[in-house]
């Protein structure tokens, strides 16, 4: 990057470039920011106060304007101070101005802002109107179903605006000398209609190119939450008339081009192959989707579906079957895309749905505690005409609501998963308990058996996959899988490799016989909700919350497991070294507007296992010598009161340290106060031998990183300890070390404490006696 600009407190939500290299910024912190990206340097820093966070921010470089959005109804403007300004009466780094604010419709915080010149319009600035190309607008939207827009005003509505003002102040009886003529915010910009859709507006862009005659219309591109781009064209002449005037409200916009993506418009819960891996069904809240597998595109869209968490292609792949969170099962003919019968299958919700390896019938179960075996069945119309139909064969009752089930490939077993941790293996054909097996800790949401009958693989909510063989009901090994929650697995025909994927947006490749994690899928942008792989295991369709699709195909080249977990490995420390950076504050700089320094700033660290376990033994060590010292400090302060004969202190509890010594040592009134029980940790050692002992126990090639881990609120303790190490004349070379990387790397942070910068005074003067001793030997 070309440079780092630190300063806010809180996330940045808004960030605009202007001329002369100047940035805008805005974050939560409630703090608005002009900095110079040549010098790196703050020039001004605008407080929103009662508006709270700001959420947004727009610049128009020929207006010359700034507009700030923050969680109130109002629009914060400022404007650019001139270049022909007199900089002996502006303040130094006075960049921006207040000008006024803009009253919105919505009270719900501004979301996105966009400011844009078209046309001719009228600039203001210290009482001096100019005219210039472009008529500014100003679009706003929130989390409401509506755009807010805003016109400036021309020069001759502006001078009929100050007259108007004027001829009221006169009609008072006042004199209109002592009328003010600076133009304000509220004065320069007027509201127009709203821009009204019908859902919620995500983003809002303003098309600059598009010009018309005085310009007297607007083109403009609405983001949806339906996953939509919408383009307006808004009549602005029109958009002027008072809203009393207007019937509908829309008479002054007219929709040019609407782009819906075939698509889902929420997350995708379910996804499936056909039997002859031609199409793919997906399900989401309100509609399934049916899609073919090689150009990608959706054949058939089932709208008024239930909310689909579940679903297959019956035999002939004709019709589909859905099942729904409220316990429907709904059967579709997709021939004509229509409804053929609706059941209620179960009371709770239906969670997952199986079919049977013969094609006669499939399995269900539900939140109602039930598992139900259905069947085909051929119904004929009063005109004789046939259709499929279902009929309910069997039906078994369970302890807990079932999550998951699942028809072993030789039609042999019947596996049911629980709410309650546990899988129930019950024989097909008479439903009679076969298997019981234990071990996930929170409940089993996935499951599949292997083509050959003899695993079972299960993914939990516990993060756990397990392998269980299906001969004895053993558990041959417990994986950790996922950062989150498993919520589908399979495995692939004919082998005893398996997919996983999880709330952690990733999918994962196993060896059920090596036990070993072979390769992971990153591209999802959200939880990912189900798998499902190809008849012929080189395809494999994925849908997550993310409302996409995603199909990974099979490919000739070769995967080394050594090197899938280095790269894995290495991800998750860039991980974590980004979440480090992010969530330590910032540090002081120069005109950044933070009135104190902060503890720390986020530094560039080479991390491995290593250093973090150094890092940890040396906090843990300075967190133990912190609470020995407190404990003797407590002890001491007790000793002189008992001498001084004074009163003890209530504490937190509301003891004095004396009451609490005569709780728990058996203290008399007049005996003296027992001293504290010496620590077991620290092995006789002194504070500072104790430290020393810690540090030297790290490797000296991991010791580096290990400092450069440690949070700065703990070096700041090690440099303080490291005053009695040298007292204590212990090894001078390991120690010296320790200071002068510590000086070194945390400079900026030092000076910024009065106290640390004494402390290093008198540890250069300690180590600069230790080197001419020893020097003089």
């Amino acid at each position: 990057g070309v440079c780092r600009l630190r300063g806010h407190k809180a996330p940045v939500t808004g960030v605009e470039f202007m001329q002369k290299n100047y940035l805008l910024s805005c974050s939560k912190d409630t703090l608005v920011k002009v900095w110079d990206i040549e010098q790196q340097f703050c020039l001004q820093t605008i407080t929103l106060g009662q508006g709270g966070e700001a959420f947004a921010i727009a610049y128009c470089p020929q207006m010359r304007r700034v507009a700030v959005g923050a969680g109130d109804s109002l629009i914060r403007m400022y404007k650019l101070r001139d270049e022909d300004d007199n900089e002996d009466n502006k303040k130094v780094g006075d960049v921006l101005t207040p000008y006024g604010t803009l009253q919105r419709q919505s009270k719900q915080r501004v979301n996105g802002l966009e400011l844009v010149s078209v046309g001719r319009a009228v600039v203001a600035n210290d009482n001096k109107m100019r005219e210039q190309q472009g008529t500014c607008l100003l679009f706003c939207h929130g989390p409401d179903k509506f755009v807010e827009i805003f016109r400036s005003r021309t020069q001759k509505e502006l001078e009929r605006k100050l007259k108007r003002r004027k001829k009221r102040v006169r009609e008072k009886g006042k004199d209109e000398t002592a009328v003010s003529t600076e133009v304000t915010a509220e004065d320069e910009f007027r509201a127009l209609l709203p821009l009204r859709i019908n859902t919620k507006v995500r983003s809002v862009c303003c098309d600059k190119s598009y010009t018309a005659a005085a310009a007297a219309e607007a083109r403009v591109l609405i983001g949806t939450s339906s996953n939509s781009l919408q383009v307006y064209k808004i009549d602005l002449v029109k958009a002027q008339i008072d809203t009393s005037k207007v019937l509908s409200g829309k008479e002054h916009v007219m929709m040019e081009k609407c782009i819906n993506l075939q698509g889902h418009r929420s997350g995708v819960r379910w996804a499936c192959f056909s039997s002859d891996d031609e199409m793919i069904l997906t399900t989401s809240s309100s509609q399934a989707k049916v899609w073919n597998t090689r150009s990608g595109s959706c054949i058939r869209t089932l709208d008024g579906t239930g909310y689909g968490l579940c679903g297959m292609f019956l035999p002939g792949n004709r019709h589909v079957l859905i099942g729904t969170k409220s316990g429907d099962l709904e059967l579709y003919d997709l021939t004509a895309a229509s409804l053929l019968e609706k059941l209620q299958a179960h009371k709770g919700t239906l969670w997952s749905l199986h079919p049977r390896p013969d094609g006669k019938g499939f399995v269900t179960g539900g939140g109602d505690k039930a598992v139900k075996l259905w069947e085909y069945k051929v119904k004929r119309s009063e005109s004789g005409s046939a259709s499929i139909g279902l009929s309910l064969a069997r039906e078994m009752e369970m302890t807990d609501e079932v999550l998951s089930v699942c028809f072993s490939p030789n039609g042999k077993w019947l596996a049911v998963g629980l709410l309650d941790s546990t899988i129930k293996v019950f024989f097909e054909d008479s439903l009679k308990f076969y298997l019981s097996l234990y071990g996930h800790k929170l409940p089993v949401m996935c499951m599949d058996i292997s083509s050959d009958s003899s695993l079972l693989v299960s993914g939990g909510a516990d993060k756990d996959l397990k392998i269980w063989g299906l001969d004895f009901g053993d558990c041959h090994k417990s994986l950790f899988a996922h950062e989150g929650s498993v919520m589908s697995v399979r495995f692939c025909p004919n082998t005893h490799y398996c997919f996983t994927c999880g709330k952690d947006k990733r999918i994962k490749f196993w060896d059920c016989d090596k036990f070993e994690q072979v390769m992971v899928l990153s591209g999802h942008h959200a939880e990912v909700w189900s798998l499902s792989i190809a008849k012929q295991g080189t395809l494999l369709v994925s849908s997550s919350n993310d409302r996409s699709i995603r199909i990974w195909e099979q490919t000739d080249e070769m995967v080394f497991v050594h090197l899938e977990k280095r790269k894995e490995l290495e991800e998750k420390l860039d991980a974590s070294n980004e979440n480090v950076g992010a969530a330590a504050p910032p540090g002081k700089l120069v005109g950044s507007g933070l009135d104190e320094p902060l503890d720390s700033a986020p530094v560039a660290t080479g991390a491995d296992s290593r250093s973090m376990v150094g890092a940890e033994r040396l906090m843990e060590a300075m967190e133990v010598v912190k609470l020995e010292k407190q404990r003797w400090a407590e002890y001491h302060k007790a000793v002189e009161r008992e001498k001084r004969g004074e009163e003890d202190g209530a504490d937190d509890d509301g003891r004095g340290l004396k009451a609490l010594f005569e709780a728990h040592a058996g203290h008399v009134k007049g005996a003296a106060i027992p001293e504290p029980a010496k620590n077991p940790v620290l092995a006789g050692k002194t504070s500072a031998e104790y430290v020393f002992t810690e540090l030297q126990g790290i490797s000296a090639a991991a010791r580096t990183d290990a400092l450069i881990n440690l949070p700065f609120k703990y070096a700041g303790m090690l440099l303080k300890l490291c005053e009695e190490i040298l007292e204590e004349k212990l090894n001078t070379e390991a120690v010296v070390q320790t200071v002068l990387f510590l000086a070194a790397t945390r400079r900026d942070q030092i000076t910024q404490s009065r106290e640390l910068m004494e402390c290093v005074t008198r540890l250069r003067n300690q180590i600069r006696r230790k080197v001419m001793g020893n020097r003089s030997r």
